[in-house]
């Protein structure tokens, strides 16, 4: 086609060019056609009606090679498209591309703070190339990244605030990928000297801490890693839940029992709403977090409103398991005597709600509890 005289700059309606669809695709063909185009003078830095470059498209398909090629050709590595996405930001979970788009930014610019500057710039949507590898958890960009930041904390939430105000720990927590927090713990107390509370106790838009993310997920070893860090167990977000509450509300076991091996601490702390750890695990009917909680001797009492209990949340959603459960645990006295404000027992309750097996439960224990009193009197 070229040596039948065919443009290597023609454009599609999306005004790209052959070079941009070469550099869309993985395979060794795709390589020596980005080269055939190259030879015969294709526009390196050409831009389709997004303002992506052919290095964009090559950068998001994780293709070294053509990225290669195409800055040795005289790709420029800093251009942005019109979201503010460089190819730092399409590669940030291919370390081999990003260090080499870094390698050619140190080149174009021969100016640290510049290529710093370039690192740092996030896209519209607020995401550096930094918090998207972090998202990723690719531990080998973050740290190519991260040695391009410059000396300041790469963690700090006035030098690395992203999206709803979090930080790159809050990212990596959220999204579970535990050595990801590993090297971001490192790093944090490399730089602060072994003292990271302040990243640990970084806060969101809505007041919460990278341990509350990763509680609310469930990652466990993530839980972990900050625990051992020194993440607070007692710290509360914007409406005053604890870890406890979030991992109690999403029925994560395996998380309270982190949180159970660190201390117990907190573990009858009531949020905004007048709600234990304990409440919310009845209410959502979660029976192993409820056991691991009264077995750490929670507090089994109405809520200081004196509305509700764990007993009563799981009649009225006719948990039926959590409500043998606790009918045969230590607190079954308390439960059987237990009213709503107006006077209204676990019966009434049940019936109300037509919870049809919470009332043959609560039936069948009246029974137990008869026999046992008639075998006694005998």
């Amino acid at each position: 086609l070229v040596a039948a005289g065919a443009s290597c700059d023609a454009r599609d309606g999306r005004q790209r060019t052959p070079l941009h669809l070469a550099c869309c695709g993985v395979l060794e063909g795709h390589l020596l056609a980005v080269q055939t185009l190259i030879a015969n003078k294709a526009t390196v830095n050409v831009c389709d009606k997004s303002k992506t470059s052919p290095l964009l498209f090559a950068a998001k398909a994780k293709n070294l090679s053509v990225c290669k090629c195409l800055l040795d050709a005289g790709a420029i590595p800093c251009p942005v498209n019109s979201s503010g996405r460089s190819a730092l930001h399409e590669a940030c979970d291919c370390p081999d591309v990003v260090c080499a788009v870094i390698e050619h930014a140190h080149k174009t610019l021969q100016d640290t703070s510049l290529v710093s500057e370039f690192v740092r710039k996030p896209s519209s949507s607020k995401c550096t190339a930094l918090f998207e590898a972090c998202s990723a958890g690719n531990t080998s960009s973050i740290e190519a990244l991260v040695n391009c930041v410059g000396a300041s904390s790469p963690l700090s939430v006035s030098g690395a605030q992203g999206p709803h105000s979090m930080t790159l720990l809050h990212v990596a927590a959220q999204a579970g990928h535990a050595e990801a927090v590993g090297l971001l713990i490192k790093l944090a107390s490399a730089v602060h000297r072994g003292d990271i509370i302040s990243e640990l106790e970084a806060r969101d838009e809505s007041l919460r801490t990278p341990l509350h993310l990763a509680s609310i997920e469930g990652h466990v070893e993530c839980v972990e890693l900050l625990l051992s860090a020194g993440g607070s167990v007692q710290s509360a977000d914007s409406v005053g839940n604890t870890s406890w509450h979030f991992a109690a509300n999403r029925g994560h076991s395996v998380v309270i029992s982190a949180l159970l091996r660190n201390s117990a601490v907190g573990i009858d702390t009531t949020n905004h709403c007048q709600e234990t750890p304990l409440l919310l695990a009845a209410t959502q009917g979660h029976l192993s977090p409820v056991q691991l909680l009264i077995s750490a001797n929670a507090c089994y009492t109405t809520t200081p409103s004196d509305k509700t209990s764990p007993f009563i949340e799981a009649v009225r959603f006719n948990h039926v398991e959590v409500v043998q459960y606790l009918l045969t645990s230590s607190m079954a006295d308390s439960c059987c005597v237990t009213t709503m404000h107006g006077g209204l027992g676990p019966m009434h309750i049940a019936a109300l709600h037509g919870g049809v097996s919470c009332l043959a439960a609560l039936r069948d224990h009246g029974r137990n509890l008869q026999s046992q009193l008639a075998n006694k009197e005998a």
